[in-house]
């Protein structure tokens, strides 16, 4: 009787255990103390042109965070992210992961993962009603939430969504609603256009070999831009890293292979320099 009794604690105890770690573990509690979750983000906008679907994010808290940085998939646009989603685990969403982390970059970062309900085929899409009214639902939600300054960035095919996106702002005169924007190996027809006061950072690896994000034409877009806007704009060019035989538009130089800590520097350099933002 006294066996069976014990066995049965024993049985007891280790099922709380697995509870217990199994609830350790969808927090994705580091010991740096920063937490993750996905967020289920109501869409501001409804109607014929909108999806009623939730915008899906995935949201990195950062110990000593001072803003916050909405990343805006290049591709596709699609993350894939659930409610059970545990963790990123590509390498770039790791290397964005680190700048809430201060034993690998400052720290004074959240950083939210933003996803998209289908597809976005074609760069058109990038511009759609649907697309630029959840990018402005999420921006709305995270200052709401965090109290912070909110950052955009996009990478590669994401930098569209940010041209698309400030168009949308300039159009609407909302341009403050967002705090700047981190332009990442941006796709050759990236473009802004004048009025336009907003502080900017451009990443792009100097030997990006995708032909649809061309580090000239970045660099063009860059020395157009500061002809106009008067805020701090700045390019950054990444020298370090890692070749890939994959294809060059999704992988090696233009994904940051191995250039984690130069891109990170670059980050934390930025906004030292540009506390206030």
């Amino acid at each position: 009787m006294v066996d069976k009794l014990f066995n049965g604690f024993l049985i007891i105890r280790k099922r709380l255990a697995l509870k217990f770690f199994a609830f350790v573990f969808l927090l994705n509690l580091s010991f740096d103390g920063v937490a993750s979750g996905v967020v289920a983000v109501p869409p501001l906008q409804s109607g014929v042109l909108y999806s009623s679907q939730p915008i899906m994010t995935m949201y990195y808290s950062g110990v000593k965070a001072k803003r916050v940085i909405v990343y805006l998939s290049g591709g596709w646009g699609r993350i894939g992210l659930k409610a059970s989603t545990g963790a990123m685990v590509d390498p770039f969403s790791k290397m964005l992961i680190a700048l809430t982390k201060p034993k690998l970059s400052s720290g004074k970062f959240d950083v939210v993962f933003m996803d998209s309900p289908s597809e976005l085929h074609w760069m058109t899409q990038r511009g759609s009603a649907d697309h630029l009214s959840r990018i402005q639902s999420v921006v709305q939600y995270y200052k709401n939430r965090t109290g912070l300054p909110v950052w955009l960035m996009g990478h590669s095919n994401g930098a569209l969504s940010l041209s698309a996106f400030v168009h949308y702002l300039q159009e609407a005169n909302e341009v403050n609603m967002v705090d700047g924007l981190i332009i990442s190996a941006a796709r050759n027809e990236t473009s802004f256009s004048p009025p336009l006061t907003m502080p900017m950072l451009f990443l792009h690896h100097e030997e990006d070999g995708c032909i649809n994000t061309q580090p000239k034409n970045a660099y063009a877009t860059y020395e157009r831009l500061i002809q106009f806007d008067k805020a701090k704009i700045k390019y950054v060019s990444i020298g370090t890293g890692e070749y890939d035989v994959d294809d060059p538009c999704v992988s090696g130089y233009h994904m940051y292979f191995g250039a984690d800590r130069e891109v990170i520097s670059a980050l934390d350099r930025y906004f030292d320099e540009s506390p206030n933002r």
